[in-house]
């Protein structure tokens, strides 16, 4: 049951991700979307063979679903949010936006735990919660940063001519 929910719940995240005005460009998405799946392959990996503070199922349909969590929809969620980030100038729809997409990550989390596909042992919501809140504020950085680049590479080009 957990992997076509997380299917469908994947395949529409894709859809919403790729039919949103998007402020950013493609080169700062697919950048911010490879750093973030790297953190969480990461997040991921430490957390469970070196730290043991939850431990993942065995069977193979419940680890697709954790690599599909990990690897597809946090990335597309973080780029989601950036780029509603930089569309919307009033900071009440920033904050719900930023509020709605933390509760759908953290919903994930819940149904990940609720089809057994992650086991917390040491761990529970709260350490989550905070992991997804590092994640946007990580997303958030790093397209930030890709704007000063950006703007500087601009400047610097536009001197040599």
């Amino acid at each position: 049951m957990a992997l076509p929910i997380c299917m469908t719940l994947t395949l529409l995240i894709i859809y919403i991700a790729f039919f949103i005005k998007k402020k950013l460009s493609f080169l700062h998405n697919s950048i911010v979307f490879m750093i973030i799946t790297i953190i969480s392959k990461n997040y991921i990996t430490l957390m469970t063979m070196e730290f043991k503070l939850f431990k993942i199922a065995e069977k193979p349909s419940l680890f697709l679903v954790l690599i599909l969590n990990r690897d597809i929809i946090i990335p597309l969620l973080i780029i989601i949010c950036i780029n509603l980030h930089f569309q919307i100038t009033k900071w009440s729809k920033r904050i719900i936006v930023y509020l709605i997409i933390i509760g759908f990550m953290q919903m994930m989390d819940v149904l990940l735990k609720y089809f057994g596909v992650i086991h917390f042992i040491n761990w529970n919501l709260l350490y989550a919660l905070v992991v997804n809140v590092t994640y946007i504020n990580i997303g958030l950085g790093i397209s930030k940063l890709l704007f000063v680049i950006s703007s500087w590479e601009g400047q610097r080009n536009d001197r040599n001519i």
